[in-house]
């Protein structure tokens, strides 16, 4: 169950951390070089902040008690915190900067007498964009969603603080290792580890291969 949940939990939180990454890559690309460095800063705070620090952090914007949290639960009927949105908002914000760094870095080396060539049959920016940027980019892309994957599928220190650890709701993979060490089941850990190792290690020879071919 615990995997399930894993899965489930990570690919939405892939596909969520990827369409907010083309977001801000798309907006950055028509603002000032001051503008992109300040919001790839703001992405990248995940990679160096503490987990724990991230879920206080996150516990107190959408807590019961603050108004992000009451216009939550006003609109879907339940606390957002120790739902499975939760634990999807946290996989997404520790994969956001595995994500958009890659695709934006490979967008910046696309050549841009080939931008400029689409720019003068008429396309419009948003159709650069979508129909050329993302094309050439697609190992970057490719790369950014495994990456960002990989790191939503080891996430515990922010899911454990925002989404807890609620069996057959919220616990993952990561969190069903430290319950079962816990309780000292350490058969069910070492199942549980081998199944995550065996993943994470599948998804690297992955980004490898497409690293090689880039």
């Amino acid at each position: 169950m615990a995997l399930i949940i894993s899965l489930r939990t990570v690919s939405l939180a892939t596909l969520t951390a990827f369409l907010i990454s083309i977001l801000l890559v798309w907006i950055v690309s028509s603002r000032s070089k001051l503008f992109s460095i300040l919001v790839e800063f703001t992405v990248t705070i995940p990679i160096f902040i503490p987990p724990t620090i991230l879920g206080f952090y996150l516990l107190q914007i959408m807590g019961r008690n603050s108004l992000p949290g009451r216009l939550y639960n006003n609109l879907f009927g339940e606390s957002f915190m120790f739902s499975p949105t939760a634990a999807v908002t946290a996989a997404t914000l520790a994969g956001l900067p595995f994500i958009y760094k890659p695709i934006k870095s490979f967008l910046d080396s696309v050549d841009g007498t080939i931008i400029s060539a689409a720019e003068i049959t008429g396309a419009s920016r948003w159709q650069i964009f979508i129909f050329i940027l993302l094309p050439l980019s697609r190992n970057g892309v490719l790369g950014g969603l495994l990456l960002g994957f990989l790191r939503g599928l080891g996430e515990f220190g922010i899911t454990m603080m925002v989404a807890g650890n609620i069996e057959g709701v919220t616990r993952t993979v990561p969190l069903a290792i430290w319950d079962s060490v816990v309780s000292g089941n350490t058969e069910a850990a070492h199942s549980y580890s081998v199944i995550l190792a065996a993943v994470s290690i599948f998804i690297i020879i992955i980004f490898k291969f497409l690293e090689r071919n880039r």
